[in-house]
């Protein structure tokens, strides 16, 4: 596999449906970016490469189980170019979506400076059992919600004018 076979990229959109450490990926993004941690699990399971190999490419219901389990296991490393701030490389759990676009919770808008008017995120798969361990320790959302430059206690993610005029909105 090549380097290219790790990462993506896509365009992203509001999805407040999802929850806070999570981000909706394309599919077929995921399967080819989660392909080595596929063939691990099911060369752990008793596979040999070549079954392994061959239950991915068709996309079998083991190698679906596995993709499955993988995928709740491995967080996503996701970065908005310019990197500018420690936030703007966050880890996210990956929920499968159909599409090409990646869909983020709006509420993690200031982790990236971002906004949805065309801005793309890139993706990388953590290979290492201690790359994946340091996405989960130091890079989910869950322990970037402090904006250290304004000082200790000061959330850098909050509701925008859209969440808090959505709120009102339902409560009337």
């Amino acid at each position: 596999s090549k380097k290219q076979d790790f990462s993506g990229r896509a365009t992203i959109y509001a999805e407040p449906n999802l929850g806070f450490n999570e981000a909706a990926v394309p599919v077929n993004q995921l399967w080819t970016m989660y392909k080595l941690h596929i063939l691990r699990d099911l060369a752990r399971s008793g596979y040999n490469y070549v079954d392994s190999e061959k239950a991915w490419s068709e996309r079998s219901p083991v190698a679906t189980n596995s993709f499955n389990k993988v995928i709740k296991q491995v967080p996503l490393l996701i970065n908005r170019a310019p990197t500018l701030m420690k936030s703007n490389v966050t880890a996210v759990y990956p929920v499968p979506i159909k599409g090409n676009a990646m869909g983020i919770n709006p509420i993690h808008l200031p982790l990236f400076s971002g906004d949805f008017d065309g801005d793309a995120l890139s993706m990388y798969t953590p290979m290492s059992a201690e790359a994946v361990l340091e996405a989960k320790e130091k890079l989910l959302p869950q322990h970037q919600i402090n904006d250290y430059r304004k000082g200790l206690n000061q959330s850098l993610v909050a509701p925008g004018h859209e969440a808090v005029i959505g709120s009102m909105s339902m409560t009337e």
